[in-house]
């Protein structure tokens, strides 16, 4: 009976270390007819999948898009949920209501930041990894902030050398995007 007050004592820690964690939050964007629901409303992130999502104001309208400027996948179970991958600088989201009405919506599109060498010294070993240093786009975009480096052929998220042996040069690095492709990347070396 002893061990009830330690796991209440636990659980009470771990509900408040959750409730303190703030996830992101979408914003809505009025457009008249409907709204755009997405966490930046008005960039996105270059060779990201930026989720957007259409918010009719009239259930019986009739809703198509395309994009100019990046890549589009809606999603399977819900087409107004779809995810805009720019590969330019200006993006255009062509919004057609009932087939006629065209709404044309504007982005600009910026690049993530490089990751950053992140180095953990273990007995006489340093495990190395690349990790995404700005908190906001881990929250934003999780699925786009995995890295990996190309090592003897395959990829690694973690790098382990003896202390002696870390090499001047690190290998290829490489983000794995939200539909598992190997985007390559550089290090942020500067910081």
């Amino acid at each position: 009976m002893k061990s009830i007050p330690i796991y209440l004592t636990l659980l009470f820690l771990a509900l408040s270390a959750c409730k303190n964690h703030k996830a992101p939050k979408k914003e809505n964007k009025d457009y008249g007819d409907f709204e755009i629901s997405s966490y930046t409303p008005d960039t996105l992130y270059r060779f990201c999948g930026n989720e957007l999502q259409l918010l009719p104001k009239n259930t019986t309208d009739q809703y198509s898009y395309f994009v100019r400027g990046a890549k589009l996948k809606a999603q399977p179970n819900d087409p107004m949920t779809f995810w805009i991958e720019p590969y330019k600088e200006k993006i255009t989201l062509h919004v057609i209501k009932n087939e006629n009405d065209t709404s044309y919506l504007s982005y600009i599109s910026i690049n993530i930041p490089d990751p950053i060498l992140s180095k953990k010294a273990v007995g006489d070993s340093i495990d190395i990894s690349a990790i995404q240093p700005d908190k906001k786009i881990l929250k934003l975009l999780p699925n786009d902030c995995e890295y990996l480096f190309r090592y003897h052929g395959g990829l690694q998220s973690k790098l382990r050398f003896h202390k002696e042996e870390v090499p001047d040069r690190m290998p290829a690095v490489f983000r794995k995007n939200y539909e598992g492709e190997m985007v390559p990347t550089r290090l942020n070396t500067r910081e």
